[in-house]
Parts: C-alpha cells; sequence; structure tokens
C-alpha cells in the first residue's frame, strides 16, 4: 500500500518539476526564471524574484543563493583598489536598486569598462590575445636586439679601420673614413642605413665620443684576451723596443711571445705602448 502511493507521489513531482521547466525555459543549459521563482525575497514588503534578463545581458553576473546576493564578477575582481564607486565590488542584496543600475549612463560605464578587462583576462587566459607585459616584453625585446645589430656594424667598422690603420675621423664627421664605412656597410643593411638617415634618432652611437668609449671598451677585450692566453701557455716573455717618435717623444713598444696552447706555435703580439721618461735602464725596467 505504501509503495502504491510514493510512486503517484514521484510522478507528480517529476510532472510538476517539468511544467516548471516547459514554462521557464533554459537559457544557456541554467533555468535562471525557475531558480529565482524558487528564491524569492520580500523586499519592501513585497515579494521579488531576479529578471533572469540580467544575466543574459551580463554574463558576469553570479548569484548566491546561500547569501540572496548578487556578485558581479567583473566589478569584484577588476575594480580600481582606490575606486570611488564601489558598484558592485561588494555583494548586493537590494535587488530593487540594481534594476537602476542599468538605466544610469554612469554606471553603464564603469560596469563596461570592467567587462572590457574582464573579457581582456579571459582573451589572455584562453590564448586568444597577448597579455599588455608580453606586448611591452616583445616591444622591448625587438628594440634590444635593433639596437645590438647597430652597435656590432658600428664596432666592426671601428674594428676594420683599427686593423688596416686608416685614420677613423676627418676634418667633418661626416666625410670621416669611419662614417663612409659605415655607409658601405649600410646599402645590404636596411635597418642600419634606416638608422644612419634618420633624422629623429636621439642615439646614433656615431659621435667621437661614443667612438673613443667603443675603441676602450674593445681594447680591454683585447687585452683581456692576450692575457688569458699567456696564462694558458706554458711559459712566455716580453719584450720591449725604445725609439724617439718626430715629435720627440719616447715611445716603446710592449710585445708578447708565447706558444699558443692550441696550435703549439710561437706567437708574437703586440701588446701597447708606453712613454717612458728616459732611456735609462732603471726606467725601462719599471716601464716592463
Amino acid at each position: 500500500m505504501q509503495e502504491s502511493c510514493i510512486v503517484p507521489c514521484f510522478v507528480l513531482i517529476s510532472v510538476f518539476l517539468l511544467c516548471l521547466y516547459l514554462k521557464y525555459g533554459i537559457n544557456n543549459g541554467t533555468i535562471y526564471d525557475l531558480k529565482f521563482w524558487l528564491n524569492c525575497r520580500v523586499i519592501y514588503g513585497r515579494e521579488r524574484k531576479l529578471n533572469a534578463s540580467w544575466f543574459k545581458e551580463h554574463p558576469w553576473l553570479r548569484y548566491s543563493i546561500s547569501t540572496f546576493a548578487l556578485n558581479y564578477g567583473s566589478c569584484t575582481v577588476f575594480a580600481d583598489k582606490g575606486a570611488k564607486d564601489k558598484l558592485f565590488i561588494n555583494p548586493v542584496t537590494g535587488w530593487v536598486k540594481v534594476s537602476r543600475v542599468w538605466y544610469s549612463s554612469r554606471k553603464i560605464r564603469i560596469v563596461s569598462c570592467r567587462e572590457v578587462a574582464a573579457e581582456h583576462f579571459k582573451n589572455v587566459k584562453s590564448g586568444k590575445t597577448e597579455s599588455v607585459i608580453s606586448t611591452f616584453s616583445s616591444s622591448k625585446k625587438e628594440q634590444v636586439l635593433r639596437n645590438r645589430h647597430i652597435l656590432d656594424k658600428i664596432i666592426r667598422a671601428l674594428l676594420l679601420c683599427g686593423k688596416q690603420n686608416i685614420a677613423i675621423r676627418d676634418h667633418t664627421e661626416e666625410r670621416s673614413n669611419f662614417m663612409a664605412i659605415l655607409r658601405e656597410f649600410a646599402e645590404d643593411d636596411p635597418l642600419l642605413k634606416e638608422h644612419i638617415q634618420s633624422t629623429t634618432a636621439r642615439y646614433k652611437y656615431t659621435s667621437p665620443e661614443v667612438q673613443n668609449d667603443l675603441l676602450i671598451m674593445c681594447r680591454k677585450l683585447i687585452f683581456d684576451k692576450i692575457v688569458e692566453d699567456c696564462n694558458e701557455a706554458c711559459f712566455f716573455s716580453v719584450l720591449g723596443d725604445e725609439c724617439m717618435d718626430k715629435s720627440t717623444k719616447e715611445q716603446m713598444s710592449i710585445c708578447l711571445r708565447f706558444i699558443d696552447p692550441g696550435t703549439k706555435d710561437v706567437g708574437n703580439i703586440f701588446f701597447f705602448f708606453v712613454e717612458p721618461d728616459n732611456t735609462k735602464g732603471e726606467t725601462i725596467t719599471r716601464c716592463l
């Protein structure tokens, strides 16, 4: 007898829920109207329920059954910390006031800005777009690579002048051998050509001061390499030869002779010039 009563009750409940389902329908897999109908609230002496159209127009809107409050995800997460307007930053329980927000142009702009931020966040997380940081990082990386490429060409031009014993400068910077070689490099290099011809570039790295700085850095690297090779060699010697130049100044060239660890060949490398005060043996020894 009890079992026969349970079955009809179950059928009636199922039919009742089915009728509600057919009446209120489904939106994006959620029975909004049914849920709100089951969670009506009495506000200002009147029974009220949420409007399902709000959720259709604002996908970031969420309703908490446990607290009977509305939470706007984009406003809660993406609102400015120092924002004066606290719209939807905290859960909203006054549903009557919520409906007025959609008709306020200022409020709509605030919500729209936060929705744009939320949508951008979703696109970044899904890989559809790059983040702002990645964009800036990519731009900065490209600028660094471009500057390195240009500096490499400038340094190569300086080294070529040094190896071939070519004067770097002339009476005017534009007519110098250095600039002539650099322009020749630029014929096959669009980036370098654009850099040289640019009239808006803040730094061109071709001034005499920059040339001196680059030559000093190149000299240090060459010295360090020579010293490293000498330290790796089993034996090395220091050679010095003194003579007077045209201006009657004493010039002593310092050369190094050592065995190359790789080829086992004996090599002589010029190291630098020294200006001794006189040609006495004590002075020359001190210079060495």
